[in-house]
């Protein structure tokens, strides 16, 4: 094993090799004063290379064009840690007063933990085609590597505070289809298992779910960023997948959501919301893109989808998770 640890007295950094099974690294910092004090110890893991992108071995962001080392790293966070500590400091109060705003100071304390756990479970890396790649990972599951049905809860960060990141968990799902490797007219479930992106690896296609999720987060980056330029750049795949649930997506046959926990469920209404949202997406892009002939196909589908999807799920005072699959004694307040 070797660690990589920052010697402010030597103002480097030393490598420690070790040999053995149960190795533990121990540190202590001498503070010596009974005032108010700091320190700061720097550990650097060296991943070299971090994701294999369809056969290609990719190199973490920080190094993409392999022009630096982790030494080097760590001599340059030393120096810029008071300057990066005040951005942290920035951050969390910027996300913290949004979060209070918007829903209260409980609200804001979840945020202010929560988009740590959320950033930290992705990994940054560059596409052989130049692209931002922010590839997530299902840690507490099968390990899954850019799962779409984790891409779309977590979308709201991204969307808030850096679209380019949401689009980055979106390019390696666009480039499977386009490139061919996906031949399938839905979008993919995942790329692999973290870390190889490979190609899917789920066992069961969730087809209304993710080719729903992508739809509508095309759609979302456009409101984001005021245009829809980034749809644009995939309109064909988009086209296909909206047909697909056009096709397929309203009263959907027998398949996992994101709820995979749960089992699968045939006419699930649910899905069909997702469905029919992502067909208006789809619409608002094309009226983004002027293609108003489309935007007006499209958006008269999802609207006289409505009142369908509105009797198939009645009952009572509440909608069903399975169309016109009544839950017994349920009764109307309505």
């Amino acid at each position: 094993m070797s660690l990589n640890v920052f010697n402010k007295a030597a103002k480097a950094p030393v490598t420690v090799d070790q040999k053995g099974k149960q190795l533990q690294l121990s540190t202590i910092l001498q503070l010596n004063t009974s005032k108010t004090a700091s320190s700061k110890l720097l550990l650097a893991y060296d991943d070299i290379w971090a994701i294999q992108y369809f056969g290609k071995n990719l190199r973490p962001w920080w190094n993409k064009d392999n022009n630096t080392t982790i030494d080097a790293q760590l001599q340059a966070a030393n120096a810029d840690y008071a300057a990066t500590i005040a951005k942290c400091n920035a951050t969390d109060k910027t996300i913290y007063n949004d979060a209070l705003k918007a829903g209260g100071a409980d609200y804001a304390k979840l945020c202010e933990i929560s988009y740590r756990q959320t950033i930290s479970a992705h990994k940054l890396v560059q596409s052989p085609q130049g692209e931002l790649l922010w590839l997530s990972k299902e840690n507490y599951s099968n390990g899954c590597i850019n799962t779409v049905d984790l891409t779309y809860p977590s979308a709201p960060l991204f969307l808030v505070y850096n679209p380019d990141l949401e689009k980055g968990m979106m390019n390696g799902i666009f480039y499977y289809s386009e490139s061919g490797k996906w031949k399938k007219p839905f979008a993919a479930h995942d790329l692999g298992t973290y870390p190889l992106a490979n190609g899917q690896v789920y066992g069961e296609d969730m087809p209304v779910e993710e080719s729903g999720n992508m739809v509508i987060l095309a759609a979302a980056i456009a409101k984001a960023e005021g245009n829809a330029d980034y749809a644009k750049k995939h309109w064909k795949t988009l086209t296909i997948w909206t047909d697909y649930l056009v096709k397929d997506g309203f009263d959907p046959a027998n398949q996992l959501c994101t709820d995979d926990f749960a089992g699968h469920l045939a006419r699930n209404s649910n899905l069909s919301l997702k469905a029919i949202m992502g067909i208006e997406s789809y619409a608002m892009l094309a009226k983004m893109l002027g293609k108003d002939d489309v935007y007006n196909k499209y958006h008269n589908i999802a609207v006289a989808m409505v009142p369908k999807w509105m009797e198939l799920a009645a009952d009572g005072d509440h909608y069903t998770l399975a169309f016109e699959k009544k839950e017994p004694g349920a009764r109307s307040t309505m």
